[in-house]
């Protein structure tokens, strides 16, 4: 079982990692508004991927996502 210590926090991760997969393509299966990969792509939206790939079963459930990163990466440019 894992404990509280045992995971890192997203800050974490993408200061740790982050810098790794800036530039680079990045595909996110199983995308939906209350899943763990639709917060994956919000936190990696924010490395600077060359290309965000997000996928799921349907548009409708990536549509949130893509609608929250969008204005992200208008304010970055």
């Amino acid at each position: 079982m894992l404990s509280e210590q045992n995971i890192l926090p997203s800050e974490a991760i993408l200061e740790r990692y982050g810098t790794r997969l800036a530039g680079k393509t990045i595909f996110i299966t199983g995308v939906s508004k209350d899943s763990i990969a639709g917060e994956l792509a919000l936190q990696l939206s924010n490395v600077n991927p060359a290309l965000l790939i997000l996928s799921a079963r349907s548009e409708s459930r990536v549509e949130p996502i893509v609608e929250k990163i969008i204005p992200m990466w208008l304010l970055d440019s």
